[in-house]
């Protein structure tokens, strides 16, 4: 069963792999400073790849809303952030409790997120260790790699201001 809103709201898993802080603490940390978020993954044959989000924050701490600035372009990155923009004015999204537009991403999906009608992008699926996405849209993708999945991602938040 995937995690339900309650335990994305508290957070879940050992500090390493399959870590979520909780929804509770990233509206504490992000309505206290500036946070640029950053999203790492590497893919099956080694290549790293990232990018970056300006001024992350939760809106505020019900549903969770997602607020996102502009787009960091980095250099020799060849990875379109586009999607992940599609997030920002989102509420946060699970199985048993659906903010999401179009349809009931996070049991479709079987993780949560800031959907955006079930977007491009499963940030909290199940990690594929072959490096090969399948087509399951509950695996971890994120389309604009095509069938390279990757085999890890990682979302980190980076203090931009004192």
């Amino acid at each position: 069963m995937p995690n339900g809103f309650e335990e994305y709201v508290d957070g879940f898993g050992q500090v390493g792999p399959d870590f979520w802080m909780g929804l509770r603490n990233l509206y504490l940390f992000t309505n206290t400073r500036q946070y640029d978020l950053v999203f790492y993954f590497t893919l099956n044959n080694g290549t790293a790849r990232y990018f970056i989000y300006k001024d992350f924050r939760i809106t505020e701490n019900i549903t969770y809303t997602a607020s996102l600035g502009d787009y960091a372009y980095i250099e020799n990155q060849i990875i379109n952030g586009r999607p992940v923009k599609a997030m920002s004015g989102k509420p946060f999204s699970t199985y048993d409790n659906d903010n999401a537009v179009i349809a009931n991403c996070g049991e479709r999906f079987g993780g949560g997120w800031w959907f955006d009608a079930c977007s491009e992008l499963n940030a909290n699926g199940r990690l594929v260790t072959t490096g090969v996405w399948s087509g399951k849209e509950e695996e971890v993708h994120y389309k604009e790699l095509g069938n390279n999945a990757p085999i890890s991602m990682d979302l980190r938040l980076k203090i931009t201001s004192p």
